[in-house]
């Protein structure tokens, strides 16, 4: 399996979709939505496109998932710092999300 991974070029894939997902969290916390459905939404956006470019552009599939991977953290990044009268750490989201999962 990680033979096919590195010769198809789809090595960066799985931890693009997962750090672009704060191009989710960002959004959401913007518009005064979900988080979990900001990541949901953002992160099946992104395995979308990945997908798409890796069918149709296999020498390119690692620079576009980088690429993705980029721009998904950023615009997370921007848009909570954005957000007027919010006022938090992003990098403790995951485990605040974590943490909340093991108190219900």
């Amino acid at each position: 399996m990680g033979s096919l991974v590195v010769v198809n070029r789809i090595v960066f894939l799985s931890g693009g979709i997962a750090h672009a997902a704060y191009g989710g969290v960002g959004l959401a916390i913007f518009f005064g939505l979900s988080p979990t459905l900001g990541i949901l939404g953002f992160s099946l956006l992104v395995a979308m496109i990945m997908s798409a470019v890796s069918l149709k552009a296999r020498h390119r599939a690692d620079t576009i998932i980088g690429v993705l991977w980029a721009l998904g953290m950023a615009l997370g990044v921007l848009l909570v710092d954005l957000t007027p009268g919010y006022n938090v750490d992003l990098m403790s989201f995951p485990f605040w999300q974590h943490s909340r999962c093991h108190q219900l």
